[in-house]
């Protein structure tokens, strides 16, 4: 038995909790005195506003609380003048080591230990040092506090990373550290009990950005950010799915000017807000696009779109409703009917997650470090030296018996002040070019694509190359160069073919891209003769030929006319050929 056992856990938690009483730092007596005071008055404030009977009565206390929270603003500035929470290396080590074992529990700890020798080199390491545990606390800590194996999973995926760190080494370490701190709680993938593994998700994410698959702003997000894209409960195989399916199938989408519809679009352009229609267990995302549904199954694909492309997102619920929030370059933004004062996910409010995302986005992970991840650590130890827990709803309280805890509330706010719309952006050289960034240029570049070819006696012609055309359709540049014709629902488009089309009966198909499993048959009709159904497949976000249909030609300005009736769903069309 190594020294990692329950007793040395317990031993040193308690010596961690004695040199943090000890070494807490001194408030001069006046600005704590002034502080309390204010508190006192913003909690007696508060239970007034709680216990109010009418609207007059609400709106004069909420006026109070206004002006009693300056007075704390102000009174909590005055300490935080000389209070520096790094002055102190024995008391920031107290703290780090202290909040890990608090947080994992003693027992906890030592029976990871135990479970294989190798945890004990892996605790040891962190012991020795207190990188890595700054490291992890900065960005939030372990999901639920499971320290061990959030720290077990961080040093599997970083074994064999070069000690030197190049700019693509720097972002794979940081999608380990999100990796590691977010599915330290494993999640199960998506209508099933399998979980999701940490490392191959780590994987799945760091090829995905050295191929360029993800969003340019993607490298330069955060940890605390990136555990917001890594935590999708689809598979990595759904997760390849979604993004090629979009450069297929409404590559627009990824360029869209309106920030807060970037890839999420597809929501209002193909899940729509209807009866869902599953079609096997377990569900799937390739599901959620083709049948819908209602808020739920929305909010699903919102969160599962974003995240693929490596766009961060807070899942949110409120009275009668399931939506999210997503990241933008200018602040994160409530989709789908969500509202900041409403909503709430595993514990933690609108109102908090807002202030915490947006204190982070504005400072730098070091200075929110000193300024408020120590300070939130210390008023936890210090609730634990009292023998006192701490929900999530009260760790944003002002009470006057609750000094540290207080302070963290008005420190929250202080850092708010600094922040604006620009805080939020998330930019810069990025190791590899981006497909996004690719098919802006070829989006921008515009280049014509409505030639008709006649080779070998095969025609092909380019979707594009319409003449007449009518109803809900869009003509946009493809991934794959060209253009394609997207029929958003129903519509019409005529091709006048070139005189040099030799007379006689061809097999016509089309090359398609389709997401959705209902599909409403084309109507093809060549020189206004009669309608024929020729049926579209499901494709499942991939381009593929449809079957062949025989239309004879006369050679002497033919004219092939398709067209969708409604109801129907959104189709791609990159090509008709004729052979």
């Amino acid at each position: 038995m190594g020294k990692f056992t329950l007793d040395y856990f317990e031993k040193k938690l308690e010596e961690m909790h004695d040199k943090i009483y000890k070494k807490a730092p001194g408030i001069k007596a006046t600005h704590r005195k002034a502080f309390v005071e204010a508190c006192e008055i913003f909690h007696d404030g508060d239970e007034a506003m709680q216990n109010a009977t009418d609207p007059q009565e609400s709106e004069k206390c909420a006026k109070a609380q206004t002006k009693a929270m300056k007075k704390c603003v102000k009174a909590g500035g005055k300490i935080f003048e000389n209070l520096d929470m790094t002055s102190s290396a024995t008391l920031e080590s107290a703290i780090l080591k202290g909040t890990m074992i608090a947080q994992a529990t003693p027992q906890g700890l030592a029976d990871w230990v135990a479970e294989d020798e190798r945890h004990e080199l892996y605790m040891n390491q962190v012991m020795s040092s207190t990188d890595m545990l700054k490291f992890m606390l900065t960005h939030g800590g372990p999901k639920d506090g499971k320290w061990g194996q959030a720290i077990k999973i961080y040093f599997e995926i970083c074994n064999g990373f070069p000690d030197d760190s190049d700019d693509l080494t720097k972002v794979f370490r940081k999608i380990a550290m999100a990796v590691a701190l977010e599915l330290a709680t494993p999640i199960c993938e998506f209508d099933t009990k399998i979980q999701v593994d940490p490392v191959k998700r780590y994987q799945h994410y760091a090829d995905a950005y050295k191929n360029g698959e993800l969003d340019p702003a993607f490298p330069h997000f955060s940890v605390w950010e990136m555990r917001h894209i890594i935590n999708c409960n689809a598979t990595d195989e759904q997760l390849a799915w979604g993004r090629k399916m979009m450069m297929n199938y409404a590559p627009y989408i990824t360029t869209l000017t309106d920030l807060k519809l970037r890839y999420n679009y597809i929501l209002e352009t193909d899940v729509f807000m209807r009866n869902p229609t599953w079609t096997s267990s377990p569900r799937t995302y390739q599901q959620v696009l083709s049948g819908g549904g209602k808020d739920k199954p929305n909010a699903w694909f919102g969160r599962f779109i974003c995240k693929a492309f490596g766009i961060p997102t807070w899942g949110c619920t409120q009275p009668k409703l399931e939506a999210f929030i997503r990241w933008t370059p200018s602040g994160w933004v409530p989709i789908k009917g969500a509202q900041w004062e409403e909503c709430s996910y595993e514990g933690v409010s609108g109102i908090d997650f807002q202030a915490e995302s947006s204190a982070r986005a504005g400072h730098t992970s070091e200075d929110y470090y000193k300024q408020i991840v120590l300070l939130e650590a210390l008023a936890d130890m210090m609730d634990a030296k009292r023998g006192e827990s701490t929900s999530e709803s009260d760790k944003n309280i002002i009470h006057p018996m609750k000094l540290w805890r207080s302070l963290c509330t008005i420190q929250k706010a202080l850092m708010l002040e600094a922040v604006t719309a620009e805080s939020f952006e998330r930019s810069g050289e990025g190791v590899v070019k981006t497909k996004v960034e690719k098919y802006l240029e070829i989006f921008e570049s515009d280049k014509d694509d409505t030639e008709i070819t006649n080779e070998d006696g095969i025609v092909t012609i380019p979707a594009a190359a319409h003449g007449y055309s009518s109803g809900n359709k869009i003509v946009i540049a493809c991934m794959d160069g060209g253009k394609q014709l997207n029929f958003m629902a129903d519509g019409v488009a005529e091709y006048e073919l070139p005189d040099d089309v030799e007379p006689r009966t061809y097999t016509l198909t089309l090359e398609v891209c389709t997401v959705h499993l209902k599909q409403t048959p084309l109507k093809v009709t060549v020189n206004d003769l009669e309608e024929v159904d020729l049926e579209i497949p499901y494709t499942v976000g991939e381009w593929q030929k449809t079957k062949g249909l025989d239309v004879t030609l006369s050679g002497d300005g033919d004219t092939i006319r398709i067209a969708r009736a409604r109801p129907a769903f959104g189709m791609a069309i990159r090509r008709l050929v004729l052979e």
